[in-house]
């Protein structure tokens, strides 16, 4: 991936292009960070397939190439992580958040496992742009 993970004291940035063939590099560099920053190798390991499966959905669905900025930081006991990107917004009420019917289906499968992988998970769009807000626990 050419892009650069920039760190500040209180969180890393991480600029993602657009494309298919970037999405499992920031997937693994989101577990990489999660892990210098305290998370279990189960938490890093859901939000690294979190984040793939979003990252991905974004690729898919948000129109022509959009920007993705992925955001991460630590509070005192979980890691958050937000993926921002400016592709149009959807409504995640209009339909519900289940597994597909087809047990042996390709897709259909991303917001469910995101919503069962983290501890919390929030959608949100604002000034143009989309926020998904994900937390991981880090433990006692």
């Amino acid at each position: 991936m050419n892009s650069p993970v920039q760190k500040s004291s209180a969180r890393v940035v991480l600029d993602v292009p657009p494309l298919p063939q970037h999405v499992s590099a920031a997937g693994a560099a989101l577990s990489r960070i999660l892990s210098e920053n305290g998370a279990t190798p189960d938490a890093a390991g859901l939000a690294e397939l979190s984040a793939v499966e979003l990252l991905s959905n974004i690729v898919r669905h948000g129109g022509p190439p959009t920007a993705i900025r992925v955001y991460v930081w630590r509070q005192q006991r979980a890691v958050s992580i937000a993926i921002a990107d400016d592709g149009p917004p959807y409504d995640m009420s209009a339909r519900p958040i289940a597994l597909p019917a087809d047990p042996l289906s390709e897709s259909g499968r991303g917001l469910w496992i995101v919503k069962h992988a983290a501890d919390r998970f929030r959608y949100r769009s604002c000034g143009g742009r989309n926020f998904h807000i994900l937390s991981f626990f880090l433990g006692a």
